[in-house]
């Protein structure tokens, strides 16, 4: 998956304090490779700590990225490669919801 420029940096400054693994892991803990479930476990932490409303997903943040692609103009093909995809109509399917802030824009720029 391609990275942003600041994302590798933020990879890079974080490789440099990690523990050091032999595995290729990017998440390694104090005790060992972070597992999905701690993870999960982890975002539920911070989540709560925040007082969201909601517990934070890896798929959620999945979710969000695309639908942020899609939304500031990146085309759905382009998407579809990102995300892996076996074709864009599964990309469309998933990330092109149209949410009742569109709508709204999409009637007050009507021409009348």
């Amino acid at each position: 998956m391609p990275l942003n420029a600041e994302l590798l940096r933020a990879i890079n400054q974080y490789l440099e304090v990690r523990p050091s693994a032999s595995s290729d892991r990017l998440l390694i803990g104090q005790r060992g490779e972070f597992t999905r479930i701690a993870i999960n476990k982890l975002l539920e932490k911070y989540s709560k700590q925040m007082l969201l409303e909601y517990t934070v997903t890896p798929h959620m943040a999945r979710h969000t990225a695309f639908t942020m692609m899609i939304k500031n103009g990146t085309d759905i093909k382009t998407v579809q490669q990102i995300a892996g995809h076996s074709s864009a109509h599964v990309t469309y399917k998933f990330y092109i919801a149209s949410t009742a802030e569109d709508t709204q824009n999409a009637v007050n720029n009507l021409p009348i």
